[in-house]
């Protein structure tokens, strides 16, 4: 029986720790091209961002779960992102949750020394505004709110792609 346990509990810890990408299912969302919906959320630096504060300026928001592994690996590129235009008015960078609280992704944040604002959302309401499956999501729009990229979990980007196209002029 200890055996079985011993076996068992690292099999659990894996399968657990990974992303669930729900790669069965088509995803059905907002592609390049389209128009950010319009929604509004809290984020944990105090702002309430909606789609009128991203009129005008060029934004990145980032879908994730710190349980995810494929967002583990992506949230330090964009954070890096955050870093280095966060004092840049026409650039606005955040990350929202998909299916977690405020206290989970805190302790994440702090114990990884990310400073990127987020949105805890307890449910799928605002993911589902853009994406029907699979996270980590990421979603660049230009100052009209077109959005002229996406990536997922299958072209997780670098920080050199995130800033070049946040960067790069509008289409």
């Amino acid at each position: 029986m200890v055996m079985k346990t011993r076996l068992i509990a690292p099999l659990l810890a894996i399968l657990l720790s990974g992303c669930i990408t729900e790669k069965d299912e088509e995803n059905i969302g907002i592609q390049r091209g389209d128009a950010l919906p319009d929604f509004s959320v809290d984020l944990s630096d105090g702002r309430r961002i909606s789609a009128v504060d991203m009129k005008g300026k060029r934004v990145l928001i980032e879908f994730f779960n710190t349980s995810c592994g494929d967002c583990r690996r992506g949230l330090p590129s964009v954070d890096s992102v955050y870093l280095e235009y966060k004092d840049n008015p026409d650039v606005l960078v955040m990350a929202i949750a998909r299916d977690e609280r405020a206290a989970e992704i805190e302790s994440y944040w702090e114990s990884n020394g990310l400073s990127i604002p987020y949105s805890a959302q307890d449910d799928r309401r605002i993911y589902n505004l853009f994406a029907t499956t699979g996270i980590p999501r990421t979603f660049i729009s230009n100052e009209q709110g077109m959005v002229v990229a996406t990536f997922g979990d299958a072209d997780l980007p670098t920080f050199s792609m995130l800033r070049d196209t946040l960067t790069s002029p509008s289409d």
